[in-house]
Protein backbone atom coordinates (compact mmCIF):
# COMPACT_ATOMS: atom_id res chain seq x y z
CA UNK A 1 0.00 0.00 0.00
CA UNK A 2 1.63 3.63 -0.64
CA UNK A 3 2.40 6.03 1.78
CA UNK A 4 1.69 9.23 1.65
CA UNK A 5 2.82 12.06 3.93
CA UNK A 6 -0.13 15.02 4.49
CA UNK A 7 1.92 18.63 5.36
CA UNK A 8 -0.62 20.30 7.37
CA UNK A 9 -3.71 19.11 8.63
CA UNK A 10 -6.47 22.19 9.36
CA UNK A 11 -9.53 22.23 8.25
CA UNK A 12 -8.80 21.24 4.53
CA UNK A 13 -5.66 19.00 5.30
CA UNK A 14 -7.69 16.97 7.59
CA UNK A 15 -10.10 16.27 4.91
CA UNK A 16 -7.40 15.24 2.41
CA UNK A 17 -5.58 13.03 5.23
CA UNK A 18 -9.07 11.40 6.23
CA UNK A 19 -10.22 11.00 2.51
CA UNK A 20 -6.95 9.08 1.15
CA UNK A 21 -6.59 6.92 4.60
CA UNK A 22 -9.36 5.31 2.81
CA UNK A 23 -7.47 3.32 0.50
CA UNK A 24 -3.29 4.43 1.37
CA UNK A 25 -1.36 4.28 4.39
CA UNK A 26 -1.37 8.17 5.11
CA UNK A 27 1.30 10.02 7.78
CA UNK A 28 -0.07 13.01 8.69
CA UNK A 29 1.76 15.86 10.13
CA UNK A 30 1.26 19.04 12.28
CA UNK A 31 2.62 21.47 14.86
CA UNK A 32 -0.88 21.51 16.37
CA UNK A 33 -1.52 18.07 18.56
CA UNK A 34 -5.13 19.29 19.08
CA UNK A 35 -5.14 18.91 14.81
CA UNK A 36 -4.42 15.98 15.15
CA UNK A 37 -5.96 14.33 17.91
CA UNK A 38 -8.95 14.52 15.58
CA UNK A 39 -7.28 12.00 13.40
CA UNK A 40 -6.17 9.63 16.03
CA UNK A 41 -9.01 7.02 15.61
CA UNK A 42 -8.75 6.74 12.15
CA UNK A 43 -7.47 3.37 10.06
CA UNK A 44 -3.75 3.19 8.27
CA UNK A 45 -3.36 7.16 9.40
CA UNK A 46 -0.52 7.95 11.82
CA UNK A 47 0.20 11.18 13.05
CA UNK A 48 3.50 12.68 13.79
CA UNK A 49 4.01 15.64 15.83
CA UNK A 50 6.74 17.95 14.24
CA UNK A 51 8.42 21.14 13.11
CA UNK A 52 7.21 21.93 9.40
CA UNK A 53 9.77 24.72 9.37
CA UNK A 54 12.44 22.53 9.77
CA UNK A 55 14.04 21.09 6.69
CA UNK A 56 15.31 18.22 8.61
CA UNK A 57 12.40 16.97 9.93
CA UNK A 58 10.89 17.22 6.88
CA UNK A 59 13.40 15.31 5.01
CA UNK A 60 13.14 12.70 7.80
CA UNK A 61 9.21 12.57 6.84
CA UNK A 62 9.36 12.51 3.19
CA UNK A 63 11.87 9.86 3.20
CA UNK A 64 9.42 7.54 4.05
CA UNK A 65 6.84 8.33 1.75
CA UNK A 66 6.31 7.84 -1.93
CA UNK A 67 4.15 11.23 -2.07
CA UNK A 68 3.57 14.09 -0.22
CA UNK A 69 0.49 16.54 -0.05
CA UNK A 70 1.37 20.10 0.84
CA UNK A 71 -1.47 21.85 2.51
CA UNK A 72 0.59 23.99 5.03
CA UNK A 73 0.16 28.00 5.25
CA UNK A 74 1.66 30.02 2.38
CA UNK A 75 4.73 31.35 3.89
CA UNK A 76 5.84 27.67 4.23
CA UNK A 77 4.86 26.69 0.84
CA UNK A 78 7.33 27.34 -1.43
CA UNK A 79 10.77 26.57 0.83
CA UNK A 80 8.49 22.88 1.63
CA UNK A 81 8.04 22.62 -1.91
CA UNK A 82 12.35 23.11 -2.74
CA UNK A 83 12.67 20.22 0.43
CA UNK A 84 10.37 17.82 -1.27
CA UNK A 85 11.63 17.87 -4.89
CA UNK A 86 15.25 17.42 -3.36
CA UNK A 87 14.30 14.93 -2.30
CA UNK A 88 12.97 13.21 -5.38
CA UNK A 89 8.74 12.96 -4.57
CA UNK A 90 6.25 13.52 -6.23
CA UNK A 91 4.40 16.31 -4.14
CA UNK A 92 0.43 17.52 -4.68
CA UNK A 93 0.78 21.78 -3.49
CA UNK A 94 -2.09 23.64 -2.16
CA UNK A 95 -0.38 25.44 -0.20
CA UNK A 96 -1.01 29.09 -1.98
CA UNK A 97 2.27 30.24 -1.76
CA UNK A 98 2.98 33.95 -4.00
CA UNK A 99 6.51 32.37 -5.36
CA UNK A 100 6.78 31.73 -9.04
CA UNK A 101 6.65 27.44 -8.84
CA UNK A 102 8.33 27.15 -12.21
CA UNK A 103 11.28 28.52 -10.64
CA UNK A 104 11.57 24.90 -9.34
CA UNK A 105 10.55 22.87 -12.78
CA UNK A 106 14.18 22.65 -13.48
CA UNK A 107 14.80 21.17 -10.18
CA UNK A 108 11.95 18.96 -10.47
CA UNK A 109 12.69 17.51 -14.04
CA UNK A 110 16.24 16.93 -12.86
CA UNK A 111 15.29 14.32 -10.26
CA UNK A 112 12.51 13.10 -13.18
CA UNK A 113 9.42 13.58 -10.60
CA UNK A 114 6.29 15.47 -10.84
CA UNK A 115 5.04 19.02 -8.25
CA UNK A 116 1.26 19.14 -9.08
CA UNK A 117 0.60 22.96 -7.96
CA UNK A 118 -2.34 24.77 -7.09
CA UNK A 119 -4.27 21.86 -6.55
CA UNK A 120 -7.22 23.05 -4.74
CA UNK A 121 -10.54 24.78 -6.01
CA UNK A 122 -9.70 27.96 -7.71
CA UNK A 123 -6.50 27.71 -8.10
CA UNK A 124 -6.76 24.22 -9.06
CA UNK A 125 -10.07 23.32 -10.38
CA UNK A 126 -10.52 26.31 -12.37
CA UNK A 127 -7.21 25.80 -14.03
CA UNK A 128 -8.27 22.24 -14.73
CA UNK A 129 -11.90 23.39 -16.71
CA UNK A 130 -9.47 26.14 -18.79
CA UNK A 131 -6.71 23.83 -19.67
CA UNK A 132 -9.05 21.47 -20.87
CA UNK A 133 -11.35 23.28 -23.27
CA UNK A 134 -8.46 25.73 -24.53
CA UNK A 135 -7.30 22.56 -26.01
CA UNK A 136 -10.33 22.38 -28.24
CA UNK A 137 -11.87 25.89 -28.49
CA UNK A 138 -10.48 29.59 -29.92
CA UNK A 139 -11.23 30.98 -25.37
CA UNK A 140 -11.23 34.56 -26.02
CA UNK A 141 -12.39 35.30 -22.75
CA UNK A 142 -11.76 33.88 -19.36
CA UNK A 143 -13.86 34.73 -15.93
CA UNK A 144 -13.59 32.98 -12.61
CA UNK A 145 -15.95 33.62 -9.92
CA UNK A 146 -15.59 32.05 -6.46
CA UNK A 147 -16.40 31.82 -2.63
CA UNK A 148 -16.34 29.63 0.31
CA UNK A 149 -19.08 31.72 2.57
CA UNK A 150 -21.04 31.09 5.78
CA UNK A 151 -24.65 29.84 5.41
CA UNK A 152 -25.83 32.40 7.97
CA UNK A 153 -24.27 35.77 8.35
CA UNK A 154 -23.13 37.44 10.79
CA UNK A 155 -22.11 41.34 11.22
CA UNK A 156 -19.84 42.98 10.86
CA UNK A 157 -17.68 40.50 8.65
CA UNK A 158 -20.26 38.17 7.15
CA UNK A 159 -17.87 35.72 6.70
CA UNK A 160 -16.34 32.56 8.40
CA UNK A 161 -12.30 31.36 6.96
CA UNK A 162 -12.39 27.92 5.88
CA UNK A 163 -8.65 28.17 6.38
CA UNK A 164 -5.73 29.97 7.91
CA UNK A 165 -6.96 33.56 8.11
CA UNK A 166 -3.46 34.71 7.38
CA UNK A 167 -3.76 33.02 3.92
CA UNK A 168 -7.05 34.58 3.89
CA UNK A 169 -5.79 37.94 3.90
CA UNK A 170 -3.10 37.16 1.36
CA UNK A 171 -6.04 37.11 -1.20
CA UNK A 172 -6.40 41.22 0.01
CA UNK A 173 -3.09 42.14 -0.31
CA UNK A 174 -1.60 40.65 -3.38
CA UNK A 175 -2.06 43.03 -6.17
CA UNK A 176 -4.63 41.09 -8.55
CA UNK A 177 -3.09 39.86 -11.51
CA UNK A 178 -5.45 39.87 -14.56
CA UNK A 179 -5.17 39.53 -18.92
CA UNK A 180 -6.70 42.19 -21.04
CA UNK A 181 -6.17 41.97 -24.73
CA UNK A 182 -3.25 40.14 -24.00
CA UNK A 183 -1.18 41.80 -21.48
CA UNK A 184 -0.85 41.28 -18.16
CA UNK A 185 -2.16 43.68 -15.79
CA UNK A 186 -2.65 44.11 -11.90
CA UNK A 187 -4.28 46.44 -9.46
CA UNK A 188 -5.32 46.71 -5.78
CA UNK A 189 -7.57 43.96 -5.31
CA UNK A 190 -9.78 46.36 -2.93
CA UNK A 191 -10.16 49.04 -5.44
CA UNK A 192 -13.22 47.80 -7.14
CA UNK A 193 -16.55 45.77 -6.54
CA UNK A 194 -19.51 45.12 -8.48
CA UNK A 195 -22.42 43.07 -7.66
CA UNK A 196 -24.29 39.77 -8.45
CA UNK A 197 -27.19 37.52 -8.21
CA UNK A 198 -26.72 34.53 -7.71
CA UNK A 199 -29.82 32.25 -7.58
CA UNK A 200 -30.27 30.17 -4.22
CA UNK A 201 -27.79 32.92 -2.45
CA UNK A 202 -29.06 36.34 -3.54
CA UNK A 203 -26.77 39.82 -4.16
CA UNK A 204 -22.77 39.15 -3.54
CA UNK A 205 -20.01 41.22 -4.20
CA UNK A 206 -17.54 40.23 -6.45
CA UNK A 207 -13.58 41.91 -6.48
CA UNK A 208 -10.74 41.14 -8.77
CA UNK A 209 -8.02 38.74 -6.43
CA UNK A 210 -4.36 37.04 -7.70
CA UNK A 211 -5.89 33.86 -8.40
CA UNK A 212 -5.23 33.17 -12.03
CA UNK A 213 -1.65 32.58 -10.92
CA UNK A 214 0.17 30.38 -13.32
CA UNK A 215 -2.28 30.65 -16.39
CA UNK A 216 -1.07 34.30 -16.79
CA UNK A 217 1.90 32.48 -18.21
CA UNK A 218 0.49 28.96 -19.90
CA UNK A 219 -2.51 29.93 -21.29
CA UNK A 220 -3.26 31.90 -24.51
CA UNK A 221 -6.00 32.87 -23.83
CA UNK A 222 -5.99 36.98 -24.17
CA UNK A 223 -8.65 38.01 -21.86
CA UNK A 224 -8.89 36.49 -18.14
CA UNK A 225 -9.67 37.11 -14.41
CA UNK A 226 -10.60 35.92 -11.24
CA UNK A 227 -12.68 37.49 -8.57
CA UNK A 228 -13.85 36.68 -5.15
CA UNK A 229 -17.37 36.41 -3.70
CA UNK A 230 -18.30 38.02 -0.25
CA UNK A 231 -21.75 39.05 0.87
CA UNK A 232 -22.01 42.33 0.18
CA UNK A 233 -20.30 44.63 3.09
CA UNK A 234 -17.45 42.47 3.58
CA UNK A 235 -15.00 44.54 1.85
CA UNK A 236 -15.60 47.45 3.42
CA UNK A 237 -14.37 45.78 6.87
CA UNK A 238 -11.30 45.09 4.90
CA UNK A 239 -10.50 48.29 3.50
CA UNK A 240 -11.34 49.65 7.32
CA UNK A 241 -8.82 47.16 7.92
CA UNK A 242 -6.34 48.77 5.60
CA UNK A 243 -6.84 51.87 6.14
CA UNK A 244 -6.04 51.27 9.53
CA UNK A 245 -2.46 49.80 8.69
CA UNK A 246 -3.33 46.76 9.62
CA UNK A 247 -2.62 44.78 6.83
CA UNK A 248 0.69 46.15 6.40
CA UNK A 249 3.18 43.55 5.87
CA UNK A 250 5.94 45.19 7.12
CA UNK A 251 7.31 44.89 11.11
CA UNK A 252 6.84 47.96 13.44
CA UNK A 253 8.27 48.17 16.62
CA UNK A 254 5.14 48.65 19.32
CA UNK A 255 6.60 49.03 22.64
CA UNK A 256 10.15 47.82 22.39
CA UNK A 257 8.30 44.60 20.39
CA UNK A 258 8.96 44.09 16.36
CA UNK A 259 6.02 42.76 14.63
CA UNK A 260 4.24 42.69 11.72
CA UNK A 261 0.89 44.14 11.68
CA UNK A 262 -0.76 41.79 9.12
CA UNK A 263 0.30 38.75 11.20
CA UNK A 264 -1.37 40.71 14.54
CA UNK A 265 -4.62 41.21 12.50
CA UNK A 266 -4.56 37.50 11.38
CA UNK A 267 -4.05 36.39 15.03
CA UNK A 268 -6.97 38.48 15.73
CA UNK A 269 -9.50 37.33 13.10
CA UNK A 270 -8.73 33.50 13.69
CA UNK A 271 -11.19 33.69 16.81
CA UNK A 272 -13.59 35.95 14.62
CA UNK A 273 -13.73 33.96 11.95
CA UNK A 274 -13.57 30.47 13.23
CA UNK A 275 -16.29 27.77 12.04
CA UNK A 276 -17.99 27.20 14.89
CA UNK A 277 -18.78 23.49 15.39
CA UNK A 278 -21.45 21.93 12.93
CA UNK A 279 -21.55 25.73 11.68
CA UNK A 280 -22.93 25.23 7.60
CA UNK A 281 -21.52 26.99 4.44
CA UNK A 282 -21.85 27.15 0.95
CA UNK A 283 -18.98 26.82 -1.89
CA UNK A 284 -19.82 28.82 -5.54
CA UNK A 285 -17.65 28.87 -8.29
CA UNK A 286 -18.75 30.38 -11.62
CA UNK A 287 -16.71 29.59 -14.65
CA UNK A 288 -17.25 31.71 -18.26
CA UNK A 289 -15.28 30.79 -21.71
CA UNK A 290 -16.17 33.44 -24.37
CA UNK A 291 -15.03 32.16 -27.99
CA UNK A 292 -16.23 33.85 -31.01
CA UNK A 293 -19.47 31.88 -31.48
CA UNK A 294 -20.79 31.32 -27.86
CA UNK A 295 -20.31 31.65 -24.11
CA UNK A 296 -20.16 28.51 -21.88
CA UNK A 297 -20.65 28.42 -18.53
CA UNK A 298 -20.38 25.90 -15.58
CA UNK A 299 -21.61 26.07 -11.90
CA UNK A 300 -20.32 24.49 -9.10
CA UNK A 301 -22.50 24.17 -5.93
CA UNK A 302 -21.02 22.33 -2.74
CA UNK A 303 -23.00 22.66 1.16
CA UNK A 304 -21.53 21.57 4.19
CA UNK A 305 -21.58 17.67 4.81
CA UNK A 306 -23.53 16.75 7.84
CA UNK A 307 -22.68 13.28 8.01
CA UNK A 308 -19.18 13.43 8.22
CA UNK A 309 -19.12 17.38 9.44
CA UNK A 310 -17.35 18.64 6.82
CA UNK A 311 -17.10 22.04 5.07
CA UNK A 312 -17.80 22.64 1.29
CA UNK A 313 -14.88 24.13 0.87
CA UNK A 314 -12.49 21.52 2.37
CA UNK A 315 -14.88 19.03 0.43
CA UNK A 316 -14.24 20.85 -2.88
CA UNK A 317 -10.45 21.69 -2.04
CA UNK A 318 -9.35 18.43 -0.55
CA UNK A 319 -11.67 16.23 -2.95
CA UNK A 320 -9.69 18.12 -6.28
CA UNK A 321 -6.23 17.26 -4.14
CA UNK A 322 -7.07 13.85 -3.30
CA UNK A 323 -8.18 13.06 -6.95
CA UNK A 324 -4.90 14.54 -8.38
CA UNK A 325 -3.44 12.08 -5.33
CA UNK A 326 -4.70 9.11 -7.02
CA UNK A 327 -3.89 10.08 -10.40
CA UNK A 328 -0.35 10.10 -9.71
CA UNK A 329 -0.35 7.35 -7.45
CA UNK A 330 -2.10 5.02 -10.21
CA UNK A 331 0.61 5.84 -12.94
CA UNK A 332 -2.02 7.76 -15.04
CA UNK A 333 -0.10 11.18 -15.52
CA UNK A 334 3.23 10.59 -15.44
CA UNK A 335 5.07 14.01 -16.73
CA UNK A 336 7.13 15.38 -14.50
CA UNK A 337 8.53 18.93 -13.72
CA UNK A 338 5.77 21.70 -12.28
CA UNK A 339 2.21 20.57 -13.67
CA UNK A 340 -0.14 23.08 -13.04
CA UNK A 341 -3.36 21.60 -13.19
CA UNK A 342 -4.36 23.52 -16.71
CA UNK A 343 -1.49 21.04 -17.92
CA UNK A 344 -3.41 18.26 -16.75
CA UNK A 345 -6.37 19.42 -18.14
CA UNK A 346 -5.49 18.64 -21.64
CA UNK A 347 -5.98 15.50 -21.06
CA UNK A 348 -9.92 14.10 -21.04
CA UNK A 349 -8.66 11.17 -19.11
CA UNK A 350 -7.43 12.81 -16.49
CA UNK A 351 -10.19 15.65 -16.88
CA UNK A 352 -12.51 13.48 -17.00
CA UNK A 353 -11.59 11.37 -13.53
CA UNK A 354 -11.01 14.34 -11.20
CA UNK A 355 -14.65 15.30 -12.46
CA UNK A 356 -15.85 12.04 -11.71
CA UNK A 357 -13.99 12.05 -8.35
CA UNK A 358 -15.89 15.23 -7.40
CA UNK A 359 -18.96 14.43 -8.37
CA UNK A 360 -19.36 11.19 -6.98
CA UNK A 361 -18.72 12.20 -3.59
CA UNK A 362 -21.75 14.91 -3.94
CA UNK A 363 -20.46 17.87 -5.78
CA UNK A 364 -22.66 19.76 -7.94
CA UNK A 365 -21.26 20.68 -11.69
CA UNK A 366 -23.49 21.96 -14.17
CA UNK A 367 -23.10 23.12 -17.37
CA UNK A 368 -24.55 25.30 -19.84
CA UNK A 369 -24.24 27.13 -23.41
CA UNK A 370 -25.33 30.24 -25.31
CA UNK A 371 -24.79 30.60 -28.91
CA UNK A 372 -24.63 33.91 -30.44
CA UNK A 373 -26.82 34.38 -33.82
CA UNK A 374 -24.79 33.83 -37.25
CA UNK A 375 -23.65 37.34 -38.64
CA UNK A 376 -25.60 38.18 -41.69
CA UNK A 377 -23.40 37.69 -45.06
CA UNK A 378 -22.82 41.64 -46.47
CA UNK A 379 -22.93 39.53 -49.93
CA UNK A 380 -25.91 37.85 -49.53
CA UNK A 381 -28.99 39.58 -51.70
Amino acid sequence: MPKIAVLGVGRVGYTIAKTLSQKYTVYAVDCSETALRKLHSLDNLHTIHGDLNNPTSLEKIGNQVELVVNALPSHLGYSTLQTILKLQKNIVDISFFSEDPFQLDNLAKSNRVCAVVDSGLAPGLSNLFLGYYENQLPITHFECMVGGLPLERTLPFQYAAPFCPRDVLEEYIRPARFKKNGNILSQDPLQNLNLIEIPTVGTLECFLTDGLRTLLYTSAVPNMEEKTLRYPGHLQCIRVLKAANLLQTESVEFQGTSLRPIDFTAHQLKECWQFKNGQKDITIMLLRMKTPSKTLSFRLWDTYDTITSTSSMARTTGFTCCAVVELLLQGSWKSTGVQPLEFVGKDEKAFRWILNYLTSRGVQLSQSEEKFPDKPNPDSP
